[in-house]
């Protein structure tokens, strides 16, 4: 989330504050939208798949959102579990 909210800030330091701002992406974690959505307020974020892996399993079982500061997606290196098994350097041309 740290290059999306690093680009609304620069938005609004040189534009001015946007009504909204949507945000697509194909694999999101909790952290992320927990970032986001504290630091930029007017997002509107779809996404195709919410991974919170990390959870307790007594998370897991519950609505996703439904105890949102328990939900975990990321290890402590940033990888998202599950994750897309890589498919993220393909989509990007880097290679780690």
């Amino acid at each position: 989330g740290g290059t999306i909210v690093d680009t609304v800030r620069h938005y609004r330091e040189h534009h001015g504050t946007p009504d909204q701002v949507l945000i697509l992406t194909m694999i999101s974690t909790p952290e992320f939208l927990r970032r986001v959505l504290d630091e930029v307020p007017e997002a509107v974020i779809v996404t195709g798949r919410l991974d919170r892996g990390l959870s307790p399993p007594d998370v897991l079982a519950c609505v996703p959102g439904e105890r949102w500061d328990e939900e975990v997606g990321l290890t402590e290196t940033s990888y998202i579990v599950p994750g897309a098994g890589g498919v993220g350097e393909v989509l990007t041309n880097s290679w780690v």
